[in-house]
């Protein structure tokens, strides 16, 4: 059984780990506004993980990244939601970090992620599932935008059937595809513009050709991102994500 008064103490803490599932350290710090020197909120950390309330882990090229145990998620009566797969709680993070991004960029005015759209009592069946979905304001409209981030490799068929899934699920305006290395950027970019030139998806030109935004930024795999200055590829033309968005 969980100590009470620290669930209660660490209250803020809980919700954005229960809100997000995994943040990195600097991430968390930042979200809770935070005016604690680093080493006294580390220490914060590590007294909830001693307790088995939280856990952690630690990756070479990015910062401490925290989550709720599956005991906690648990205890709090979410477990339907899903539990934690720790085979992906780097992608996770990564997810996060870019979903807050463009939250305190003011560019999106929601941001969901599957545990959440999944268990909703409002939720409809997605064609597809992304790693989270944004919601966009543009003038009059409101832009349901996918957001996927790919931090690994995949085979061309795989990429293939991603694609071309997307562009039939009218549930999204947009889709984001983030990539934190070149080559896989320019590699889906080669195969979304093979699609668009395919006589066998003729039909589906339009949408290849305008819901897809490819986004590369190396910082992915960082505690910070300079969002607005990623690289995109859209409608057939490269440039930044702030030309994009007129920011």
């Amino acid at each position: 059984m969980y100590n009470v008064q620290s669930l209660r103490k660490n209250n803020e803490i809980l919700e954005l780990l229960m809100k997000w599932r995994c943040l990195s350290l600097n991430t968390l710090k930042e979200l809770l506004e935070n005016k604690e020197k680093i080493n006294t909120f580390r220490q914060k950390i590590y007294r909830l993980e001693k307790e088995g309330i939280i856990k952690s882990q630690v990756f070479s090229r990015a910062s401490k990244v925290i989550y709720p145990s599956d005991e906690l998620i648990r205890y709090l009566g979410n477990a339907k939601s899903g539990l934690i797969n720790e085979d992906n709680i780097r992608h996770d993070a990564v997810v996060s970090l870019v979903t807050n991004s463009f939250l305190k960029l003011e560019i999106a005015t929601e941001a969901s992620l599957p545990h959440e759209y999944q268990t909703k009592s409002t939720w409809k069946h997605y064609a597809i599932e992304p790693d989270a979905i944004l919601k966009i304001p543009n003038a009059s409209e409101v832009y349901n935008v996918a957001l996927e981030v790919e931090l690994w490799r995949k085979d061309r068929k795989r990429i293939y059937e991603k694609i071309i899934e997307y562009a039939k699920a009218y549930e999204y305006d947009y889709i984001f595809y983030f990539f934190g290395d070149e080559f896989s950027f320019n590699s889906y970019t080669k195969r979304l513009h093979e699609l668009m030139t395919d006589e066998a998806y003729s039909h589906l030109k339009n949408d290849f050709i305008e819901k897809f935004i490819l986004i590369y930024n190396s910082e992915l795999s960082k505690s910070s991102i300079n969002l607005l200055e990623s690289k995109i590829y859209h409608n057939n033309e490269s440039k930044k994500l702030s030309d994009l968005l007129g920011k």
